[in-house]
């Protein structure tokens, strides 16, 4: 458990995926995806806009694809809606030494949680978010290496690759932007901007996704309750359950 004190008040939260309970998580991951891909400030409108501006260029479905994640931007700060604070709430263990169940983060229950949090710096809301993504990633590396493999890596050369030219144009004063500007659009393509709201977007897709898993936990007689089980035990269960798939259908 990590502590965060603000006026007085601790925060007690989890940063371990040995603690943290999989519906939890499951509720951390879907508002960090709609954070990424919508976003509730003004920031992440201007990245919405920018966005737009250059898909237009390139594929003017996807830049219409962007332009409705906007409007929803829009809404959401309009509603002083925040999937980042969302994403931050549901990792609450405890407030002022009293526990926050499970049963208390509703969408109404979330919404008073952060009423008691209103003076609670951003910068120590993200730098808390930012510890506990790189924290867990490091654990599931450690203890499901087999998850994430195979990742492309071409992202990230590109990427590389721009920083390399930006040093070189401003190091030795040549004027590269020919290169730079292959390597925007090579990301611009590369953008996929999504439907997130709507029984076919994504949010409803990871929330059927994550019943179907437990369904199949407990049919298989691994799980009572699944979604009460920590993090790591649940992906275990399915790693183990993969298994046992993979023996039956090797013995037919």
């Amino acid at each position: 458990m990590k502590l965060i004190q603000f006026n007085g008040n601790t925060l007690e939260m989890f940063d371990s995926i040995q603690e943290l309970v999989v519906s939890r998580y499951q509720k951390y991951n879907s508002n960090v995806m709609i954070d990424a891909g919508i976003g509730g400030d003004l920031n992440s409108f201007r990245d919405r806009a920018n966005n737009v501006k250059r898909l237009m260029r390139v594929d003017i479905e996807k830049a219409e694809l962007e332009m409705d994640n906007m409007v929803n931007c829009v809404t959401m700060i309009m509603s002083d809606t925040s999937p980042e604070m969302n994403s931050f709430v549901v990792l609450i263990h405890k407030i002022n030494g009293r526990v926050i169940t499970d049963e208390q983060l509703s969408d109404s229950g979330i919404e008073e949680i952060k009423k008691k949090l209103a003076k609670l710096p951003v910068s120590k809301i993200r730098a808390f978010l930012n510890f506990f993504k790189k924290k867990v990633e490091v654990e599931f590396e450690t203890f499901f290496p087999e998850i994430g493999k195979g990742s492309n890596k071409e992202l990230y050369l590109m990427l590389k690759k721009k920083i390399g030219l930006k040093l070189r144009e401003v190091i030795i004063g040549v004027d590269l932007s020919e290169d730079l500007k292959k390597i925007e659009d090579f990301f611009t393509k590369k953008m996929k901007p999504k439907v997130y709201g709507g029984s076919g977007g994504l949010e409803v897709k990871m929330i059927n996704g994550f019943e179907d898993m437990c369904t199949v936990l407990i049919k298989n007689n691994l799980a009572i309750h699944p979604k009460k089980l920590t993090v790591v035990e649940f992906y275990n269960k399915l790693i183990f359950l993969e298994k046992m798939i993979k023996e039956n259908n090797k013995r037919k």
